[in-house]
């Protein structure tokens, strides 16, 4: 389907839309609000250009969870499960299904951390635990100009944003979700090979 009978369907009325969540973030430093944002896809902690591991401390609903010692942390939306959080070993998840998508990057402690998909209810808080050796860089939907220097300390606060972004399906939300994946992953060279009737005859 064509642009201009895409346009047309969405005038007539026929098109069907996927309302996608978004993720907001406070950043606290010193119990004082330093930094806002709101993303589509991820919010990135990492440890920027130093060669020490980030310690950080996750909490959901205030309850302590673990410290992760590593690379960094990705909180990602359903929309962003598809990008980089999946190079990090996320899950893939279909953007109507609304939860928020916890993933250590690299963690030391492997074992005692996997990727974690909470419901989108949850509040995340996430600390630069003081052990640390560096405060890191949080970066929000991988944008250049959108990020933040974080010292030894510093909290930052996530949650489901109030305002979601709805885009328009060119079939259905279901179909356009998995066309889009399979390309994906035809294109990355992880499409699982199919055996042919000549193949299946060598192989005999």
């Amino acid at each position: 389907m064509n642009y201009e009978d895409a346009l047309t369907r969405v005038m007539d009325g026929h098109a069907l839309g996927t309302v996608r969540m978004r993720l907001e973030c406070e950043i606290m430093r010193q119990n004082v609000s330093i930094a806002k944002a709101k993303v589509l896809n991820e919010i990135f902690i990492h440890r920027g250009n130093s060669l020490s591991s980030l310690v950080v401390k996750s909490y959901v609903n205030n309850f302590y969870c673990t410290t992760s010692k590593g690379d960094g942390m990705m909180i990602a939306t359903p929309t962003g499960s598809t990008g980089y959080n999946l190079s990090c070993g996320g899950s893939m998840v279909h953007p109507m299904s609304h939860c928020i998508l916890l993933t250590p990057i690299c963690p030391n402690n492997f074992l005692s951390f996997q990727p974690t998909i909470l419901p989108s209810v949850a509040e995340i808080k996430l600390e630069i635990a003081e052990e640390s050796r560096i405060g890191g860089t949080v970066s929000f939907d991988s944008l250049e100009n959108h990020r933040v220097h974080l010292h030894k300390g510093d909290q930052l606060i996530i949650r489901k944003s109030p305002q979601s972004l709805i885009t328009i399906n060119n079939q259905d939300t279901i179909v356009d979700w998995m066309s889009s994946i399979h390309q994906r992953l035809k294109n990355s060279g992880l499409y699982q090979y199919q055996i042919n009737s000549e193949d299946e005859e060598k192989m005999e």
